[in-house]
């Protein structure tokens, strides 16, 4: 039993140090090196999309802000126009 237990350790030590082996390998460093280049491409891909969403979203808030104003201006003409028809009305009830 504990020859056993003493061959799995060493045959798991062997296979580790065999892996450590592989990943350190130029092969494998050319492996790293192409999924660095593609996650950075698609890091780029992603901000510029994120970027274009924000710059499309920024503009169609300051044409929002731009329309509310005109309501607004609009909205207060036609009370500033509604007080001057009632005053004018009252003025020719009073006559």
């Amino acid at each position: 039993m504990e020859w056993e237990k003493l061959g799995r350790w060493v045959g798991g030590f062997l296979i580790g140090t065999a892996g450590v082996k592989m990943l350190g390998s130029h092969d494998a460093r050319k492996v790293y090196a192409w999924g660095t280049a593609f996650y950075l491409r698609g890091r780029d891909y992603v901000l510029d999309c994120a970027n274009a969403v924000k710059e499309v979203a920024d503009d169609a808030y300051a044409e929002a802000l731009a329309i509310n104003e005109r309501y607004a201006e609009e909205d207060a003409q036609v009370i500033e126009d509604r007080a001057k028809k009632t005053a004018a009305k009252k003025k020719e009830a009073k006559a």
